[in-house]
């Protein structure tokens, strides 16, 4: 079985990292708690995704952008 998901826009994780010198401690531990919480729930109702890189995830949650320039602590 495949999902097709339609296209979206956006800046995805490997932009982000292209475009930043360091990421903060903070931000990369925001990052994997979402990704391990969105890969946990796939599991959950026994899908996986077989492809999950950096180009493949992308940000378009406002919160996320905000929490990105913020001192948010985990």
């Amino acid at each position: 079985m495949f999902i097709v998901t339609e296209l979206i826009s956006g800046t995805n994780l490997a932009e982000y990292l292209e475009n930043i010198k360091t990421v903060p401690y903070n931000t990369i531990w925001f990052i994997m708690y979402q990704l391990a919480s969105a890969v946990k729930y796939l599991h959950d109702y026994k899908y996986a995704h077989r492809d999950i890189k950096p180009d493949n995830i992308y940000f378009f949650n406002i919160f996320f952008h905000q929490h990105l320039h913020s001192e948010f602590v985990c």
